[in-house]
């Protein structure tokens, strides 16, 4: 990559990462933030910036990454490969690198818009965690060391998405969760936080039209009937399956009725109180599905279905819902 890609993608990462400065009261430990749902209930942000309006710093990064920035107190963390190797680095709020540990080889993007390091990174406040296209999967402490790895495609399938895997880990009171979807052997596995031993992996295999078994969603973790669950969108199904061993407490189907192919899933599921709001119909759709009951619920808890807007590759936040 020539030098002048390297000083922009620096550039785009120090202008929205000032924004969030500005007026964050709170961490923003994962993706979409500590509610899971993309928006922040108070504080000031940058909404327009250019190469001089509103810049506080710039840092150049090595390469391109295309996950989200997480923060945790004074530090502002992403993945990004590095001469080949994925890379987590961490950053003060000045915009001085504060460390960087390289993981494993990368696998590099195909996609235009696309990394081997979509995946953003979560953190408990205790442990760090963050996982790659390549399949790395690794646990940190907050200053960068590394304490555990291990790779998924050499553990349990190769990948077989279209495109770039953009998953981002979930994290439970006892595990770190990672879900795997697309042809062939789909998949839930918890690791423990502070070995990286493998607790319990669950298969999630389902009959779709072509690409439709693919998913680049990332799960919720929330609590059902009293336990801790993890809500998965992907292969034409909402599903909710028991945190302890990922065994399945309910699942929704019927999107897509006339079976059509490439409704691949791009954008997550938002959580707004007791409902899941899923984009899909590659953008077509939102449906609104109450997060209640056991066994299939596909006739019962679809509250609405919202035709002819929805989302394809982002996915909705919710403000106030």
């Amino acid at each position: 990559m020539k030098n002048l890609n390297l000083k922009a993608i620096g550039f785009v990462a120090g202008l929205a990462l000032a924004g969030l400065a500005e007026g964050a009261e709170a961490n923003w430990p994962n993706w979409r933030g500590a509610t899971e749902n993309g928006s922040a209930s108070s504080g000031s942000y940058v909404a327009e910036f250019d190469n001089q309006k509103k810049v506080k710093w710039k840092a150049e990064l090595p390469a391109k990454g295309c996950s989200t920035p997480i923060v945790w107190k004074d530090q502002i963390i992403i993945t990004s490969p590095s001469d080949g190797r994925d890379s987590v680095i961490a950053f003060d709020w000045n915009g001085k690198k504060r460390w960087q540990t390289e993981v494993g080889d990368e696998r590099a993007g195909k996609h235009r818009n696309g990394s081997g390091s979509n995946p953003s990174a979560i953190t408990d406040g205790k442990l760090l965690f963050a996982y790659f296209k390549s399949g790395n999967l690794a646990g940190f402490t907050l200053e960068g060391k590394l304490l555990w790895k291990t790779n998924l495609q050499d553990r349990f399938s190769r990948d077989t998405l279209y495109w770039d895997i953009g998953t981002s880990p979930v994290l439970t009171v006892k595990h770190v969760v990672l879900a795997v979807m697309h042809s062939g052997e789909s998949y839930l596995a918890a690791f423990d936080k502070r070995t990286g031993e493998l607790a319990w992996k669950e298969s999630r295999n389902y009959e779709t039209p072509v690409e439709g078994d693919h998913s680049y969603a990332t799960p919720h973790v929330i609590q059902y009937q009293g336990r801790e669950a993890i809500v998965v969108w992907g292969a034409e199904r909402l599903t909710i399956h028991n945190a302890t061993d990922g065994k399945l407490f309910w699942t929704c189907e019927g999107f897509n009725p006339d079976q059509r192919g490439n409704w691949v899933q791009v954008a997550s599921s938002v959580l707004a109180g007791d409902m899941a709001i899923v984009p899909y119909g590659r953008g077509k759709h939102l449906a609104g599905i109450e997060l209640s009951g056991n066994g299939n619920i596909t006739k019962s808890n679809r509250r609405w279905t919202l035709t002819g807007t929805g989302s394809f590759v982002p996915t909705p936040a919710v403000k106030d819902g």
